[in-house]
């Protein structure tokens, strides 16, 4: 009766993941165009002594990318643009505008799925049919070290702190916890991807992680 109870739980929390997860197809074609704009920075990026990394953020990069449930909806892929430079040696607006600049290039080469590029507060939006994808710049933040970054804003004057990577670890780590337990009861959980593409001439910008 007990291990009865469990495969029951384990197959309808099964079939609602896969209800509101995205399709394999969307899952292809979202890991495809962040291939591709990785690509274009890095190409973008390439003459540049300063060393970088496009790698994802929010919900791709934790594994919880949902699928369109109302034909309104949008998949939305967020990404980091980091580039290894000393907050002193940019501006925000500098920055901004450098990445912009990129990705401008990127919409121009007719990319697959013909994306909109629109400015936002913190990011650029990449809009394509049934989805966007943000791209947030980023230089590391030099007062925490680590993985925390230093993100713009146009409506706040000092540089933001964030750290995807770091709470997408946390939340690795707590979700690991939970998995040794819900394993012991007997369910099974997919683990979670992680891509990541570096962005200068010292580095293969077609590496996937």
């Amino acid at each position: 009766m007990f291990t009865d109870r469990y495969d029951q739980l384990n197959q309808l929390l099964r079939s609602s993941i896969e209800w509101l997860d995205i399709t394999d197809e969307d899952y292809r074609l979202m890991v495809s165009r962040h291939q591709a704009i990785g690509a274009a920075l890095a190409r973008y990026w390439n003459d540049s002594p300063a060393d970088g990394e496009v790698y994802p953020q929010g919900s791709m990069r934790l594994g919880t990318i949902t699928r369109n449930i109302h034909r309104n909806d949008d998949i939305d892929i967020d990404l980091v643009a980091r580039r290894d430079l000393a907050k002193a040696s940019v501006t925000k607006a500098g920055l901004k505008q450098d990445v912009g600049a990129g990705l401008e290039l990127f919409v121009k080469d007719d990319p697959e799925g013909a994306p909109e590029l629109e400015p936002g507060k913190r990011c650029w939006t990449l809009k394509y049919p049934g989805s966007h994808v943000d791209v947030l710049p980023a230089v590391p933040d030099e007062e925490v070290g680590g993985t925390g970054i230093s993100i713009t804003d146009t409506e706040v004057r000092e540089w933001l702190p964030s750290n995807p990577i770091g709470f997408g670890d946390w939340f690795r780590g707590v979700m690991l916890e939970e998995r040794l337990a819900i394993i012991a009861k007997r369910m099974d959980i997919a683990p979670v991807p992680e891509w990541s593409i570096k962005t200068t001439n010292r580095a293969n910008s077609d590496r996937f992680i």
